[in-house]
């Protein structure tokens, strides 16, 4: 192999690496973009993240196994009454 083919090589694969450095860097800032937005829009929209889903359900089945009976009298009422000696 010459030293001008050799040359020329090293260029074309140059070239390559380079290309394939931008176009990969570009769609690596496009997901790291995309990813920041996703997180930003659901701050903005109040969307939590999937782990407090998770924690609610296991919540609603701890408590939902607990057995919770109605008391057996009623509490007293705890209204107010203001009576202003017009009643008989």
């Amino acid at each position: 192999m010459k030293y001008q083919r050799l040359k020329n090589l090293v260029i074309l694969v140059m070239a390559a690496a380079y290309f394939a450095a931008t176009f990969l860097g570009q769609q690596i800032k496009l997901r790291i973009l995309c990813e920041k937005l996703l997180i930003i829009s659901q701050r903005f929209f109040g969307i939590p993240p999937f782990r407090f889903y998770t924690l609610a359900d296991g919540i609603r089945q701890i408590l939902s196994r607990a057995t919770i009976s109605p008391p057996e009298t009623p509490p007293a009422s705890l209204q107010l009454e203001l009576t202003l000696g017009w009643e008989g």
